[in-house]
Order: C-alpha cells, then sequence, then structure tokens
C-alpha cells in the first residue's frame, strides 16, 4: 500500500500510476528559451567558459563556474588553451541578474580586482561543482561543500568552507578514486533518505561485451566504450560506498555527459537529473554543409574529427532510489532553429541547479528556470535562461478527440483537500473521482482552467472523510495535462462557503454514480 502523506506527487514516472487502467500518455515537455543573463567577456574568461554550478543558500543564488578562452584560430586551425582557466564566482539575488563578485583572492595579469577564487595549475582539474549542505548535523564552518577532481591523484575529493569562498584545503576528504572526472560532478544531502548522494561521470561497455574490463582497458576501447554516470553515497560525508553504474531500465544506452543530478525542490522525495546526449557522427555528409556555421565546424574538424561532427543536448531522468532512473529517449531541450553557434558539440549542458523566476505575463504564476551556456567554444560563452512550468517536465495527456482516463495504485493520504497541478483548453475538462476499497466514491465537479495549485471541488468533508484510508483516485480528462497532485489542509482564501456536508447520497457505488470512473 502506498501512503502519499501530503507530499506532491508529480507525474514523471509511473510510481502512483495504474499502467494497466490507464490510458493517458505520459508527455514530456521542453522549456521555452528566453533572454541571455550574463556574458562571459572578461579577460580570464571567453570561449571555454563553461560548467556552471547555481547555490541557493536560504537568501541568494550563487554561480560557480570555470573561465576560460579555449579555443583560438591559428593558421585556419581551431586550437585549445584548455590547459589553463579559473574558477570563477558571481552572485544574484533573484537568479536573472549576476554580479560578478571581487574576491580578492587570485592574481591575474598583476591585479586581484576579480571574481577568481583559484585556478586549474594551482589546485585541481575539472570543474567546481558546489553544494549547500542541508545536514542538520554538518559543521557550521562546512556548509559550503565543493567537489572536484585532483589533477596527479586521479581521485573526486571535496573541500568544505563557511562563506561559500574560502575554502579549507586542510579539510579534504576523497570521495572516490579511479574514476573518469572530467565532467561536472553532482553531490546532495537528501533530506528524505538521510545521506549524501554522489553522481559523476565514467565509462561502461555495452550490454553483451565480453572483452577486458580493467580500466586500463577502457582507455584503449574509445570505440565501444560508453560515456555514463556513476553513483555512490555516505551517511557522513566521510565513508564512500564503492561507485555503481546507475540504472535507466530499458532507457536506449547512449553517451551521456554530465548529469545534473539534483533533488526536485518542490517534491524533494523524487531526484531528477538532466544528462546531457553527445551524438558523434563518423564521418562529414552532405548535410553538414548545409547546417549552420559550416566554416567553424571545418576548422574544428581539423583538429578532430568528432570537435566538427559531434552534437550534444539534454535529456531528462527522474528517480525515486537514486540509483534506478526512467530516462525519456527523447530531447528536454533540443538545439532548436538553426543560428550562430547552438548545432555544435556542447550545447545541451544546463547550469547545475534550477531558478524560481516571476513569468513574464503579468499576472501569471512564477515558472522554473534553467541556465544553459551557448557560443561556447567559439565567441564568447552566454549564459541563456530557459523556462518551464513547475512540476512541467512531464504530465499526463489527454487528446482533444477522445476522453482519456487516469487510474492510480491504492494509497492513502493525509489531507482535507485535492489539489492539482493541471491545464485544460477552454473546450477541455477532468473529472476526479476517489473510490474507497468497498467500492464507493465520490466525483469532483467538472474541473477546468490552468493552475500549478488548483483546488479540486468536491462536497464538503469528502476529501477529509477518506483522508487515511485506502483509495484509487481515476481522472477523466479530456484536452488536458496533469502534472501533479497532492492532498493538504483548507486554504480559507479559496473555502467556498455553503458547500454541504458528505452524506450518504454522495458515495455509490461505481456502477450506479452518474459520471462512472
Amino acid at each position: 500500500m502506498l501512503d502519499i502523506g501530503s507530499r506532491r506527487e508529480c507525474f514523471f514516472d509511473e510510481y502512483l500510476i495504474n499502467t494497466e487502467k490507464t490510458t493517458a500518455e505520459f508527455r514530456q515537455h521542453s522549456p521555452i528559451r528566453r533572454e541571455t543573463l550574463i556574458t562571459f567577456d572578461k579577460p580570464w574568461e571567453g570561449s571555454g567558459s563553461m560548467s556552471e554550478c547555481i547555490v541557493y543558500d536560504g537568501k541568494k543564488y550563487r554561480l560557480y563556474y570555470i573561465g576560460r578562452k579555449m579555443i583560438v584560430e591559428k593558421n585556419g586551425v581551431d586550437e585549445f588553451l584548455g590547459s589553463v582557466y579559473y574558477h570563477c564566482y558571481a552572485e544574484s539575488q533573484d537568479g536573472v541578474n549576476w554580479e560578478r563578485v571581487n574576491v580578492g583572492l587570485f592574481e591575474f595579469e598583476g591585479s586581484t580586482e576579480n571574481n577568481i577564487l583559484s585556478s586549474r595549475e594551482s589546485v585541481w582539474h575539472g570543474p567546481m561543482f558546489v553544494f549547500y549542505d542541508e545536514n542538520p548535523y554538518c559543521p557550521a564552518d562546512e556548509k559550503f561543500r565543493m567537489v572536484a577532481s585532483a589533477i596527479k591523484t586521479n581521485e573526486l575529493f571535496s573541500v568544505p568552507s563557511a562563506d561559500g569562498i574560502h575554502f579549507d584545503y586542510s579539510k579534504r576528504t576523497t570521495i572516490s578514486t579511479g574514476g573518469f572526472y572530467d565532467s561536472m560532478h553532482a553531490c546532495f544531502w537528501d533530506t528524505e533518505s538521510k545521506k549524501y548522494r554522489c553522481y559523476f561521470r565514467n565509462y561502461h561497455f555495452p550490454k553483451g561485451y565480453d572483452g577486458p574490463l580493467t580500466n586500463a582497458h577502457l582507455k584503449e576501447a574509445y570505440p565501444i566504450r560508453k560515456r555514463g554516470i556513476s553513483y555512490c553515497e555516505s551517511p557522513d560525508f566521510i565513508h564512500w560506498t564503492d561507485d555503481v553504474e546507475i540504472e535507466m531500465g530499458d532507457a536506449e544506452d547512449i553517451q551521456l555527459y554530465e548529469n545534473h543530478v539534483m533533488p526536485y525542490y518542490r517534491a524533494p522525495h523524487m531526484i531528477i537529473g538532466f544528462p546531457t546526449r553527445y551524438t558523434h557522427r563518423n564521418s562529414w555528409t552532405e548535410n553538414f554543409d548545409e547546417l549552420c556555421c559550416r566554416d567553424v565546424r571545418l576548422r574544428r574538424l581539423k583538429q578532430e574529427l568528432r570537435f566538427g561532427t559531434a552534437t550534444t543536448d539534454c535529456t531528462f531522468m527522474c528517480s525515486r532510489d537514486g540509483v534506478n532512473f526512467k530516462r525519456y529517449d527523447e530531447a528536454f531541450i533540443r538545439p532548436g532553429a538553426e543560428r550562430k553557434y547552438n548545432w555544435f558539440y556542447g550545447f545541451g549542458y544546463p547550469s547545475m541547479g534550477l531558478v524560481e523566476t516571476p513569468s513574464e505575463v503579468t499576472g501569471e504564476e512564477s515558472e522554473i528556470s534553467l541556465i544553459l551556456p551557448e557560443s561556447d567554444w567559439v565567441d564568447d560563452t552566454v549564459l541563456t535562461r530557459y523556462s518551464i512550468r513547475k512540476d512541467g517536465f512531464v504530465s499526463l495527456h489527454a487528446g482533444g478527440k477522445h476522453e482519456e482516463c487516469v487510474v492510480t495504485k491504492q494509497f492513502t493520504y493525509e489531507g482535507e483537500e485535492l489539489y492539482a497541478n493541471i491545464s485544460t483548453s477552454a473546450l477541455g475538462y477532468a473529472y476526479f473521482t476517489l473510490t474507497d476499497w468497498k467500492g464507493q466514491s465520490v466525483t469532483s465537479c467538472e474541473v477546468f482552467g490552468d493552475a500549478t495549485d488548483k483546488r479540486i471541488p468536491f462536497s464538503k468533508n469528502a476529501i477529509k472523510n477518506l483522508s487515511g484510508k485506502s483509495v484509487t483516485l481515476t481522472v477523466r480528462m479530456k484536452d488536458a495535462d496533469l502534472y501533479a497532485i497532492r492532498f493538504g489542509k483548507i486554504n480559507p482564501l479559496t473555502k467556498v462557503e455553503g458547500e454541504h456536508e458528505i452524506n450518504a447520497d454522495d458515495l455509490k457505488h461505481e456502477s450506479d454514480h452518474p459520471v462512472g470512473i
């Protein structure tokens, strides 16, 4: 028996759904590209600025990122300047307007008037991932934790900080060794399971491969190995489990780079991720001649073929236990309409972290923003905002031609009202029916509209009287999307006066109910 209490249940997966009886389809949605937030055009930044990590500490947003001039054209060939880059810092009150912070810690060209925290040469290799530790037992001087990889020892390590700017390297601890750590990592305290979770890039061989499985062989087996996501966990941030590859069910085994795994802040019992999908086409075809930025692509492939022929985009996945994920096979964010520098290897690496931002339309509800770097490898990298409806990554969808049904498994809940994140057309509708273990049911009125926390009208006390009892929920809908539900307390601002108490006529066997199930 599932017990969902009063938590929000998002329909990202089949956890609550009776798939044999449900006819509505799971439909993934994509965010909308918005405005440019910041351009990395300082002397220590440029076309290789990347691996952004957004941290909210309860007061403000913090941005950690790599500043780097990655490619310079020389004699008709693009060359890397990747051996030197800087770990930089910026802040924002709203997640949209960002300002570099002069931290005065690192000398660049004779001056410490910059936002550089450190450099790759001086400390480590790879991106600087930082998270705010929500473990209530975390010491105050370790509330910010940086996770990065060491150059010489090939280890994933962590260093704490009291203020998110000054990191104490005397407290350096090891998380993992022997992996491939050249991409953005993800680490956090899981408030639901009371453990630390860490996700990082690794390699594996395709299913059915029966050759050597050592790391040394992995390095030699580039044509057949697969980029993937590994995982380990810890109760105390000191003792870590051995690395394991996360499971993705029946999803296609494809090349994945950065994972961008995090708890979903509106439903923290759910873990979501936005892994970058890497597609390498092994030869130049006529299509590349017709694709945007042909001249840049030709220069890049002179250095390495895949730099001119590989493309990347972003996918969506979710998990309940942090190890077994449901990953959708279609792109969550496509490169989009061909424009300057978007159909390249390097697109589709969203920043770590979600930001809730006001809608651009006056009067509409706030939305979720993701931030993606664009134009990297060629021009100065810019951060671009993408927005999506709250809980809007996946919905249960009913088209406009036929009425479809959502049927849940049996569950118990706690609350006095039912709320739903739902969107219908003007003609569309939804009916919500709760049925107890005896087969008796109560049904809402016709529901239509578009809101992320819409109160579903039932007869007075109908929801309260079934609280704690085993029920199933059925939603009949047409031309509608259902994103999430939750049970909760009565909101006095939306309470409807004059609703009658539930009585025997409100509970009927489903065969007698006028709207049925």
